[in-house]
């Protein structure tokens, strides 16, 4: 999800459109006939003031026209509809009346309400919801320095996004490291996927070509098994991964930067259109980032994600780069209309709150929040400190723990306890309403104001 709240209601209404219209005139054409049902659809919505367009072939029929035609006959379809579903029709119709009118203004908490009122509407026809009641939205961690904790957050994230709040997570993995991939499924399960052509390089080169539809995108996606059996805590769950090939990595890349700028823009949004393709299929979507990269990948990576969560190193070295991070988010979101949402920032390897740098740093990035450079500070329990627990998590050998607790402790310890309350409020953040978020963009001279120079 990954679209944005505008394109996504836009989505869910098209999809409502082909479930719903077939359905509507095969019921009113059984009760009035081929060709008294038009006659008697005109009559009706004259009596009602609503618009009916119709030519040499007769009435057209779309979703607004569908969604007038239950409540004009009501008896006729009463029969196969739930006793709630004419309240579920009022709402879809206001629903596609306010889109005319605000736009790109929804927020995703209405987009998702929309979503599910579609489902149950559907679900009421006895019809198929064709995906309707997902509202994927993908968080990219993206902060173009190396070694701030991108993966290990990403990592966190996944595991309890989907195995403590049933989440249905899919990480894309933009590093030719893979470490996020790698920890996550394990080597060889990776390995065994990129053996047979399973690499998102080539999964863009056939989107590029126009060839990779739902079915292509299901065929490069790998998975960290969900586990079963005896053990401590909650089992680790299903995690679906994308994740690159190191040589076919940079192969796009060089491809990417000796293209012409028409294909090169075509290219920046290659990764959303495939992640569109199984919007449906999952709730939340985790790109992780290659480190210091502000070239084609993070373009990509960021074009496809609808929230930029920011992890940064809370000392002097860590915060005196920023512009470069927010600078990219503002170019894409200013110069070439991306729609990206401020989700968080989050300070990792934290040492000890008592600590003059940490205090230091920390007061910076607050006010660098406070003024719309970066995203939100989270709150202090949800900082990742610096903790012993953290390098076995992201250790190779942790793919081999089957339960939530072998692989990240005790609930009652505080790595645990940091980590649960940044899921926490991450999911709080998503439900937000974008109206209500404030993100000026404009990180010209962030670095002179951290350093003090302004």
């Amino acid at each position: 999800m990954a679209t944005t709240p505008s394109q996504h209601l836009t989505r869910v209404l098209e999809n409502l459109e082909r479930a719903l219209v077939p359905w509507v005139t095969s019921r009113l054409t059984a009760r009035f006939g081929d060709a008294a049902w038009e006659n008697e659809l005109l009559r009706k919505a004259q009596e009602r003031k609503i618009t009916v367009f119709r030519n040499s072939e007769g009435i057209q029929m779309d979703l607004l026209l569908a969604l007038h035609s239950i409540s004009l006959f009501w008896p006729v379809f009463q029969d196969t509809l739930g006793k709630e579903s004419k309240a579920h029709v009022q709402e879809l119709r206001e629903a596609r009346n306010r889109r005319s009118h605000t736009g790109s203004r929804l927020t995703h908490k209405y987009v998702k309400r929309v979503a599910d009122t579609a489902g149950l509407l559907l679900e009421s026809a006895g019809l198929k919801d064709p995906g309707l009641k997902a509202v994927m939205q993908t968080i990219g961690v993206f902060n173009p320095r190396g070694g701030c904790g991108k993966s290990s957050t990403t990592i966190f994230l996944a595991d309890f996004l989907s195995s403590l709040h049933g989440k249905r997570v899919l990480l894309v993995d933009l590093d030719s490291q893979r470490a996020s991939s790698e920890i996550l499924a394990g080597r060889e399960a990776i390995t065994a996927g990129l053996h047979r052509k399973a690499s998102l390089p080539l999964l863009l080169r056939e989107k590029f070509d126009g060839k990779a539809d739902t079915h292509r995108v299901h065929h490069y996606l790998l998975e960290r098994h969900g586990y079963q059996g005896p053990g401590s805590g909650a089992y680790l769950n299903k995690i679906s991964i994308l994740t690159c090939d190191r040589i076919d990595w940079w192969e796009f890349n060089d491809a990417f930067t000796k293209a012409d700028d028409k294909d090169r823009h075509k290219a920046y949004r290659l990764l959303r259109a495939c992640l569109n393709e199984v919007a449906h299929d999952f709730d939340i979507c985790l790109i992780d980032f290659p480190a210091n990269d502000l070239g084609p990948w993070a373009r990509i990576g960021l074009h496809a994600s609808d929230w930029w969560l920011l992890p940064c190193l809370p000392n002097w070295a860590g915060i005196r780069d920023l512009e470069a991070a927010s600078a990219l988010v503002c170019e894409l979101i200013h110069q070439e209309k991306a729609n990206i949402w401020p989700l968080a920032t989050v300070p990792t390897l934290c040492q000890r709150a008592s600590n003059k740098t940490y205090k230091s740093a920390v007061s910076k990035l607050e006010e660098a929040a406070r003024r719309g450079y970066i995203p939100p500070l989270v709150p202090p329990d949800a900082q990742l400190s610096w903790r012993k627990e953290a390098l076995e998590a992201t250790d190779l050998s942790a793919c081999d723990q089957n339960t939530m607790g072998k692989k990240y402790g005790n609930k009652t310890k505080p790595f645990w306890q940091e980590i649960a309350a940044l899921t926490k409020h991450v999911l709080q953040r998503l439900n937000l309403p974008t109206d209500e978020i404030d993100f000026t963009g404009d990180a010209e001279d962030l670095n002179d104001w951290i350093s003090g120079k302004e």
